[in-house]
């Protein structure tokens, strides 16, 4: 049987994660290259270069499981041998051609963005007005207005898609999505032109909605073509190379975790923390938000907190600078749960709590709204690199939880995609279904 192997890559707003993925989902090797440009506005132009370059790590990273692998790199040329690239990314981030870039958590003064209910006609108003990127659009305009009406405009992962292949595109998770995009008449309203073009032939049923500088609606898994000759020389991988369209990373996470059928949950914890639950209808609760899911019919329930990783980090770091000493993360988790440290053990047992209280007031929506719920969650982000701390969670939660091949989720959610983009599977589910394994369980004393 043919073997694929698979260059995913994740781009984050100080670092590009890669790995490359079979098609069984087993992780052959992984790097993090991390950003170095103070100039923010041009940091589109590091993306290219940090992909470069951690293509070179890749290699030089190869695990034991290679081995199996004899021929994924060339040993004459170095050429890495892929069927595919599949990119994904942070956003609402705003790129123009030339690499201008308005991150998506860039500060922009409120001058900058207009009231979206004042410069769109009522019938679109209600729709639009909470839209993530018409904003970012719009400040992007007023910024860079030489750049947004001359070149392409592009979302994060769009960009760099573009540049390795030369298709322009706009990556919507799913159609109940477009409301927090934009459509034709949206972009004339904030005072573009539209152009209508015919959708390409796979994996997507909408209209293409766009502006002439900006790229035609697509789906995740999206074949965006052959990688260029030229780029394929510059970064020493295969010129056969399709390059495949992933996404935004809270989506991709979610596929790279399988949280993409009735019941499921998964918990994206880093510098803040989402625990997601997979319906077949919205949720509405108090302290729920509840959007749809990449699947059709599906939709994804969430409850958030925004700086969890980020108190535990600076309380780890006060206890360092205190105690005039350097200890790991792992080590300073352990700490915290022996309460060696007052401050943080608080902190650490009000995110128990919430995790705790989040799982409790899922459990309690279940029934009431006949909603099944699994007692396993999976676990990707920064927490999934510590074993100590799933396990304190478990405990205090009583539920199972779970990490994958690797913490990086969105990664495996990159390799599903490029296995469904390749035709290898029918869907986005049963690419997940086979792909997606759990490495470690964490259970609970019952």
């Amino acid at each position: 049987m043919t073997k694929y192997n698979f260059l995913c890559a994740d781009i984050g707003t100080t670092s590009l994660k890669a790995a490359l993925v079979s098609d069984k989902g087993q992780v052959l090797s992984f790097s993090k290259i991390e950003f170095t440009s103070t100039d923010k506005s041009k940091i589109a132009l590091e993306w290219f270069e940090a992909l470069k370059e951690s293509i070179s790590a890749l290699k030089k990273n190869q695990i034991e499981s290679l081995s199996e692998n004899k021929n994924l790199v060339d040993s004459k040329t170095g050429t890495l041998n892929i069927d595919a690239i599949c990119i994904s990314g942070n956003g609402p981030t705003i790129v123009s051609e030339d690499g201008t870039t308005l991150l998506w958590n860039a500060p922009v003064d409120s001058s900058l963005i207009p009231d979206i209910k004042k410069i769109l006609p009522p019938e679109l108003s209600e729709k639009f007005s909470h839209s993530l990127f018409l904003p970012r659009i719009l400040a992007f305009k007023n910024l860079y207005k030489k750049q947004f009406e001359k070149q392409k405009i592009f979302s994060g992962p769009e960009y760099l898609i573009w540049s390795l292949s030369n298709s322009q595109i706009t990556i919507l998770p799913e159609d109940r999505y477009e409301a927090a995009y934009w459509n034709d008449q949206v972009l004339t309203a904030i005072g573009g032109s539209t152009t209508n073009k015919s959708s390409p032939e796979k994996n997507e049923s909408t209209a293409i909605k766009s502006l002439p500088s900006m790229g035609p609606f697509v789906k995740p898994g999206f074949n965006c073509g052959t990688i260029t000759k030229e780029i394929a020389s510059q970064l020493k991988i295969s010129s056969s190379a399709k390059v495949i369209a992933g996404g935004p990373d809270f989506t991709v996470a979610l596929i790279g975790t399988n949280t993409l059928q009735q019941g499921k949950l998964c918990n994206r914890a880093g510098s803040s923390e989402g625990l997601n639950w997979c319906t077949a209808k919205p949720v509405f609760a108090s302290g729920i938000r509840t959007l749809p899911s990449v699947i059709p019919g599906l939709w994804n329930a969430s409850i958030l907190s925004h700086n969890s990783g980020d108190r535990i980090a600076d309380s780890k770091q006060a206890y360092e600078k205190e105690n005039n000493v350097e200890i790991s993360f792992s080590q300073y988790i352990k700490l915290c749960i022996e309460e060696k440290d007052k401050n943080g053990a608080q902190i650490l047992q009000e995110l128990s709590d919430f995790f705790k209280d989040g799982i409790s007031k899922f459990r309690t929506l279940s029934k009431e709204n006949n909603i099944p719920l699994r007692e396993t969650v999976m676990v990707t982000g920064g927490q999934a690199k510590n074993p100590l701390w799933l396990k304190h969670k478990a405990e205090c939660s009583q539920i199972n939880l779970a990490t994958c091949e690797i913490p990086d989720s969105e990664l495996i959610g990159d390799a599903v995609l490029a296995s469904y983009g390749l035709g290898l599977y029918d869907s986005i589910q049963e690419a997940a279904e086979k792909m997606v394994k759990i490495k470690n369980v964490f259970t609970y004393k019952k």
